[in-house]
C-alpha cells in the first residue's frame, strides 16, 4: 500500500467514533489528568521535539509499546501516531497488546485493547513532514468539543526520515538536511501543539571503532562508553541535541549497572534503564542527567536482538 492510500484509510479512521462506554477495568486503570510523566518522560503542554537515544537490542520497541498504553491511560481522548521504518506495524500492536495484559489484567482483553487504543494509528515509512502536515489537517478538522486534543507522534527510529525523505550523497549534506527536516517538525509541532517523540539509534559498533580511531583513552566504565556513544549517534544524525526540547537516553540496565547491550546469555526478562540528559538534578552533574528510580525501569521479555 502506498503513501496517498495510507493517508486516505487514516482519514476514513478518524470519522469512526468510540459507542461503546469504556469497562470497569479501564476506568480503574485510568491515571487523573495531573499526572503527565508517562513511562518517565515529562509531558508537558504539547509544542514539543523529545529526542530518546536508544541502544540496539530490542528496548526500543516495547518502550513505545507501553508509553502508547499509559499515555491513554491518562489522556483516553489524545491521538497518537506511531511512524516506524523498521519493524511492521503488528510487532507495536502485540507489545502494546502484552503490555495491558499485565497491567490491566482485563476480563476481556480484546474488547479493551479496541477501546484503549482508539484514535492509535500505525502508519509505516510515510515522510515524517508529510505526516505533521496531515496532523495539522486533522487538527483543523476536529470538532469544537475536540478541538485541544493532545496530538502524540512518535517516529522509531528518526535516522531512516533522513535516508529515504533525503537523496544527498556526502555525510555533510545528509548533517544540512538533517537540520533542516528536523527544524521544520519542531516548527510544525510547536505551531500545532503536537507533541513529537523521535527514537534515535546509537551504533555501539560504530562509536567503539570511532573511538579506536581516535586513539583516546580506553574508557574508564560502562558510563563512558555510554556517553561516547551518545555523542557520537547525535553528530551522526545533525546535533539532535540542539532540536530537542527535551532528551533522554535508552539503555540496558543489568544488577544496577548501565549496559550497552543486553546480558549473554539473556534471562527470560531483562531491564532498560531511562535517562533523562536535560536534568541537572542527581548525583551525576558532570553528565547534566538524571537517574530516574527503580519505578521507570522499563522491563523487555523474550527474544533479544544481538548487535
Amino acid at each position: 500500500m502506498n503513501g496517498k492510500q495510507k493517508i486516505k484509510d487514516i482519514a476514513l479512521q478518524q470519522n469512526e467514533k468510540l459507542t461503546i462506554p469504556f469497562t470497569q477495568d479501564i476506568e480503574d486503570a485510568l491515571i487523573p489528568r495531573i499526572s503527565r510523566r508517562c513511562q518517565g518522560i515529562e509531558l508537558n503542554s504539547g509544542n514539543e521535539l523529545i529526542i530518546i537515544a536508544s541502544t540496539t537490542g530490542g528496548l526500543k520497541s516495547t518502550f513505545i509499546s507501553n508509553l502508547m498504553l499509559n499515555y491513554k491511560l491518562i489522556n483516553p481522548d489524545g491521538y497518537i501516531f506511531l511512524l516506524t521504518y523498521e519493524l511492521p506495524n503488528h510487532v507495536y500492536q502485540y507489545r502494546a497488546y502484552s503490555a495491558l495484559l499485565s497491567q490491566l489484567k482485563p476480563t476481556d482483553p480484546l474488547e479493551t485493547f479496541k477501546q484503549v487504543f482508539t484514535n492509535t494509528f500505525f502508519i509505516r515509512r510515510v515522510p515524517a513532514n508529510i505526516m505533521l502536515k496531515k496532523m495539522k489537517q486533522l487538527r483543523d478538522c476536529l470538532s469544537l468539543d475536540k478541538a485541544d486534543s493532545e496530538i502524540i507522534f512518535i517516529i522509531d527510529p528518526l535516522q531512516p526520515v533522513f535516508e529515504t525523505a533525503l537523496h544527498h550523497s556526502s555525510v555533510r549534506d545528509i548533517r544540512v538536511a538533517a537540520n533542516e527536516l528536523l527544524h521544520e517538525i519542531k516548527e510544525i509541532s510547536q505551531r500545532q501543539g503536537i507533541t513529537t517523540i523521535a527514537i534515535s539509534e546509537t551504533n555501539r559498533g560504530v562509536a567503539l571503532k570511532l573511538h579506536s580511531r581516535q586513539q583516546q583513552k580506553p574508557f574508564q566504565d560502562m558510563r563512558d562508553e555510554i556517553k561516547f556513544a551518545l555523542q557520537s549517534s547525535l553528530r551522526e544524525t545533525g546535533c539532535l541535541e540542539f532540536r530537542a526540547t527535551q532528551l533522554y537516553f535508552l539503555t540496558w540496565w543489568d544488577n544496577g549497572e548501565l549496559k550497552t547491550a543486553p546480558p549473554r546469555p539473556a534471562p527470560g526478562e531483562v531491564q532498560g534503564i531511562l535517562l533523562n540528559l536535560k536534568n541537572t538534578e542527581g548525583p551525576e552533574k558532570d553528565w547534566n542527567m538524571t537517574w530516574y528510580p527503580s519505578q521507570y525501569l522499563i522491563k523487555v521479555k523474550g527474544e533479544i536482538k544481538w548487535t
